[in-house]
């Protein structure tokens, strides 16, 4: 059988091997030297990717979608991931999410909804750092301001600084959000971003110094030091900043906090006194508690 297979003229094999199931030509493909030289030939896969999928148009005008790949089993996949029973739409939102510009592409030609999901595609890709990803959606409709500009946020807290960029040089809104975008790149420890941010207008007081406070739980004291410097109010929220920082025991940002005068007696919202000793005591972060008191804690303060 294999003899007359191999004796086939090859317009007639590659025929006959287009009526194979999917699976078994890539089996074949791996398994069989001779086959290989037909089925894992680029233009056999895009015959059939065509030849299953009309709508993709001809083969010359799928490989615009297809990222330059000239690897047969990126075919064999992608005709594998077509065949899944998923919408359009969720199409889309997976290949936004995974950076596959070409499934994106594919999803957008037959008929997906940009906007689906409440333009989830566009926060999938900038939470992922998927940047060719979020200028692709951009340049194809998608809503940066959805979600109330959750693309820009997911992207600040994930420290992608190439899409922030990207999605505030396209309008995305700084202070979506109550400024969550420079809150919670503060609070990740994603210093450059921290500095876009207020570079682009961020307001660094927002949520009653927010930044700064959840800076100092992560114990990114560069960005703390940044803060301060363009101006956080270092007893906002009740002097919180110091509090957290004792709390989670990054003696560091304690002393810069205290040197730069913090109230080291500060009470956290409906508590006693000196919350800062009362927190690092009850954490057990020895080290801080003896700067503490060495600052002048009133060890007194809780009882």
């Amino acid at each position: 059988m294999s003899t007359v297979i191999t004796n086939l003229p090859r317009d007639v094999l590659r025929l006959t091997l287009g009526y194979l199931d999917d699976y078994d030509l890539a089996q074949a493909c791996m398994a069989n030297r001779y086959f290989s030289r037909e089925i894992c030939d680029n233009s056999f896969w895009i015959n059939k990717l065509v030849s299953q999928f009309p709508e993709l148009g001809t083969g010359k005008e799928l490989q615009k979608y297809l990222n330059g790949n000239t690897y047969w089993g990126y075919y064999y996949f992608l005709i594998t991931e077509l065949k899944e029973d998923r919408s359009m739409d969720q199409l889309l939102l997976d290949g936004s999410k995974e950076g596959r510009n070409d499934l994106v592409l594919i999803a957008l030609n037959r008929g997906a909804d940009i906007h689906a999901y409440r333009d989830n595609s566009l926060r999938n890709a900038s939470a992922n750092g998927h940047t060719e990803t979020v200028r692709l959606l951009l340049d194809e409709g998608a809503d940066i301001h959805a979600n109330g500009d959750y693309a820009l946020i997911n992207a600040s807290e994930n420290g992608h600084i190439e899409i922030v960029r990207l999605l505030l040089a396209e309008g995305a809104d700084i202070h979506e959000w109550d400024d969550r975008a420079l809150i919670l790149a503060s609070s990740r420890g994603h210093l450059d971003i921290v500095r876009l941010l207020l570079d682009k207008g961020a307001d660094i007081h927002a949520r009653d110094e927010a930044a700064l406070g959840l800076a100092s739980v992560g114990g990114h004291i560069e960005i703390v030091r940044l803060l301060l410097a363009e101006g956080a109010d270092i007893h906002g929220d009740n002097d919180a900043a110091l509090i957290n920082a004792s709390k989670y025991g990054h003696m560091k940002i304690v002393k810069l906090l205290l040197d730069e005068g913090a109230n080291i007696h500060a009470s956290a919202r409906y508590g006693p006194d000196d919350a800062a000793l009362g927190w690092a005591s009850i954490e057990g972060r020895t080290e801080t508690v003896r700067l503490l008191l060495d600052e002048g804690a009133d060890i007194h303060a809780s009882e």
